[in-house]
């Protein structure tokens, strides 16, 4: 079955212990933001009066076609533990904070485990992040979550998880 673009709605909740938990629930590609805003409160209401934990975040997320020319089937040894986490400056003076799961080690210093901002692919990455792409004469970047703008990479580091063989 072909991917079809949808909305996603995401309901965040924190339990008594200060874990948390995601759930996710798709409408029609058809739905409009600011409907799909109060359709996702209205929700929650009705999530909270049925749960023990807390609410913790409502967002809305918008599916889209994947480009052509992407990998049609990940590398054998790829893992979503080695994680390359990328942390950039905002001028809000936050850090937001980008992981890349399955990161290719070739990307990576030898024998350290920063990775490679120097290399073309890394770097074509960071400068999207960093400065953004205009699109049909409009400027889309990423933004820190307070709406601020990203303004520089502080670090770049591979992070492997506890079941690296």
């Amino acid at each position: 079955m072909p991917f079809r673009p949808s909305v996603s709605a995401f309901v965040t909740v924190v339990d008594g212990k200060g874990a948390e938990s995601t759930t996710r629930w798709h409408q029609p590609d058809t739905s409009e933001i600011a409907t799909m805003k109060t359709f996702i409160q209205n929700t929650a209401s009705l999530i909270d009066a049925i749960i023990k934990g807390k609410i913790t975040n409502l967002s809305i997320g918008l599916g889209v076609d994947l480009p052509g020319g992407l990998k049609s089937a990940p590398d054998a040894n790829s893992d979503v533990e080695e994680i390359g986490q990328f942390l950039f400056a905002s001028d809000g003076g936050g850090t937001v904070r980008l992981s890349l799961p399955t990161i290719d080690e070739a990307k990576v210093l030898a024998g350290t485990a920063v990775i490679d901002t120097a290399d073309t692919d890394v770097a074509d990455f960071v400068t999207q992040i960093v400065d953004g792409q205009t699109i049909t004469l409009q400027a889309q970047h990423p933004s820190a979550i307070d709406g601020s703008d990203i303004t520089a990479l502080d670090s770049a580091t591979a992070r492997f998880g506890k079941n690296r063989g």
